[in-house]
């Protein structure tokens, strides 16, 4: 919605197509891993709303590169990708270089600041010995990860021997410390609280996954990409299911309602929907106190598996939250045929909604539709006083975001119940 480029899913179906041509053996391909350097500083030193700004004018410059055909996605908060068809090596190095010399004259200027936008590109060959899209996917990002540590602003093309290379770097280091938190209860949980529109507590809090690295803390964004492309995140889900229901068991904080996120990957996964059965079978009170959250983008790429999973667990009371709504398919049809209580709504949305008709205008449109259709909603990104008004105004039934209170571990407190 932001820049206008394909998102992830459809970059990844396409990917996909073009890798099963490839190995036909009539044609080759290629795919760039643009991630925009220390573009962290920017959101840092002015803000989101002047990095989402910025985030367009690259779109932009990467658009006007785009032959025929190609294909240009943005893939996560500062990475983009492209698919580039029919294409010879030195075409290709041609065309990166092109990427690059694409931000060459870009700049930002913010209050007395100018920032200078530069980029890393890692390049991963498709042609008949590629196994699939998850394997370029991970080249490129390896290549990517190569062309920032040797110096920042390069190109990097995909070498099999740097796998070894790179054990305790990169993608490869992230996935040891996924593994070592498994095998030691290393992960962390803050918690969001979510309230009513009034501001009001509710005592109702999110649950959210950290992963410690030394003396500061991996956010998702970091790692559950990573997660996900190596098989990892129905373990992950497992390891919040038991720490969420072992807080619920022990009564430690009476009143109190968790909600906690679930993997595309988990829906589809038996042992997961064992889990949670076995366990609500045993303990009404686990459901009374537990609410999952699907990204819409999740559930809808497994509609009618995700929509058996949420039926089945409801039996015991689980509510279910359908997350990120509006940023995927954003199809008001799909509402009907997933049992969702609670419509989460996208914060790219929320965070402009005083000052875009467009976003207040969708953000109605979404509460209202929910309503309609008998399911409460939340929105995200609550970052100020003005926006809380605007919600209440509009009559969303619950806010979350930083206004509303920040990520942390929890107090032991007399609590209400969620209703």
């Amino acid at each position: 919605m932001l820049t206008n480029l394909n998102n992830r899913y459809y970059f990844e179906q396409e990917l996909s197509r073009l890798v099963d041509l490839a190995k036909r053996g009539k044609h080759s391909f290629a795919m760039l891993y643009i991630d925009l350097d220390q573009f962290k500083t920017v959101n840092d030193t002015a803000g989101h709303t002047v990095g989402d700004t910025l985030l367009i004018e690259v779109a932009r410059s990467f658009t006007a590169r785009l032959r025929r055909g190609d294909i240009l996605a943005r893939l996560g908060g500062d990475e983009f990708g492209v698919l580039l068809q029919d294409i010879t090596r030195h075409e290709l190095e041609e065309i990166a270089a092109s990427y690059q010399d694409a931000l060459h004259n870009l700049t930002f200027d913010w209050k007395d600041k100018i920032f200078h936008v530069h980029s890393s590109i890692g390049i991963a060959l498709i042609d008949s010995n590629s196994l699939d899209a998850a394997e370029i996917l991970r080249q490129a990002d390896v290549a990517c990860y190569v062309a920032k540590t040797t110096g920042r602003n390069r190109t990097h093309f995909y070498k099999k021997d740097e796998d070894t290379q790179i054990q305790h770097i990169g993608e490869l280091d992230i996935i040891n410390k996924l593994n070592h938190a498994l095998s030691n209860d290393g992960f962390k949980l803050l918690y969001q609280p979510i309230t009513r529109s009034d501001g009001s507590n509710l005592d109702y809090y999110e649950a959210l996954l950290r992963l410690p690295d030394g003396n500061k803390m991996l956010p998702p964004s970091i790692f559950i990409p990573i997660a996900e492309r190596n098989s990892l995140m129905t373990r992950i889900d497992e390891w919040v299911i038991n720490q969420i229901m072992q807080l619920i068991e022990k009564d430690q904080y009476p009143g109190y309602t968790f909600s906690i996120n679930l993997s595309g990957s988990s829906i589809n996964n038996n042992k997961i929907f064992s889990l949670l059965s076995s366990k609500l079978k045993n303990n009404r009170g686990i459901a009374e106190s537990m609410i999952i959250e699907i990204t819409e983008t999740s559930a809808v790429t497994h509609i009618e598996k995700a929509g058996d999973f949420m039926r089945d667990l409801r039996r015991y009371g689980v509510r279910f939250a359908l997350d990120d709504f509006g940023t995927g398919f954003s199809s008001f049809a799909y509402l009907k045929h997933l049992p969702a209580d609670l419509i989460k709504i996208d914060g790219v949305f929320v965070k402009d909604i005083a000052h875009d008709p467009a976003d207040l205008a969708m953000v109605r449109s979404i509460n209202h539709i929910a309503h309609s259709l008998d399911k409460k909603t939340i929105a995200e990104y609550v970052e100020n006083e003005q926006i809380r008004i605007i919600l209440e105004d509009i009559g969303v039934d619950y806010l979350q975001g930083y206004h509303m209170g920040k990520p942390a571990e929890l107090e032991v407190r007399e609590k209400i119940r969620f209703n």
